[in-house]
């Protein structure tokens, strides 16, 4: 009797683990995909001469579909790509016939993509020291706000302190607050 577990000796050799395989590998085994091989590579090329032959911007945005009766379907990510694609469909169609593509007309259709997961949110890191600078600041300004409310003469207490500034016997009001924070507490 062993001293391991059954679970653990390795599999037996006939035992064969599946492995993953290239598409175009898969598809050379049997002639029964040989339409379909032969649509998906038409459909590599033609992906790759609209690449060369759209400006960047289109390029990554412009899917190719199939050729049906010389009309080739093409798919934009929105209406704005759409419209910029029917003002080069002359040219465009030139293009591809000149590189041998059997193509009378196009196609063009509007395919939204899927929206990109947008970045993540962005999670600020404060010091302890710098959390306190901060909550001393909440503070100061709570108090001024506070000091701001309008006095019996009228006009706010801002006002009033600016004006005793201007007389010369002005103590700022944020010196005072602040003063009040840093003092001891007893």
């Amino acid at each position: 009797m062993s001293r391991f577990p059954s679970f653990s000796r390795p599999p037996p050799k006939q035992f064969n683990v599946r492995r993953p395989q290239p598409v175009a590998e898969v598809l050379n085994r049997t002639d029964a995909f040989a339409a379909l091989r032969a649509g998906v590579e038409q459909i590599a090329a033609l992906e790759k001469d609209l690449r060369d032959l759209l400006p960047d911007y289109l390029a990554t945005s412009v899917e190719p579909s199939f050729i049906k009766e010389g009309v080739l379907a093409l798919f934009a990510a929105h209406n704005a790509l759409a419209a910029r694609l029917r003002h080069l469909e002359p040219r465009l169609l030139s293009d591809l016939q000149q590189r041998g593509w059997p193509v009378n007309a196009l196609r063009i259709r509007v395919r939204p993509q899927p929206a990109k997961e947008p970045p993540p949110v962005k999670q600020a890191r404060m010091t302890p020291v710098g959390a306190e600078a901060l909550q001393r600041a909440q503070r100061i300004a709570c108090a001024l706000a506070a000091a701001g409310s309008v006095g019996e003469n009228g006009g706010t207490a801002s006002e009033k302190s600016l004006n005793k500034r201007k007389s010369g016997s002005f103590e700022p009001l944020i010196f005072r607050v602040f003063a009040s924070e840093i003092s001891p507490k007893t």
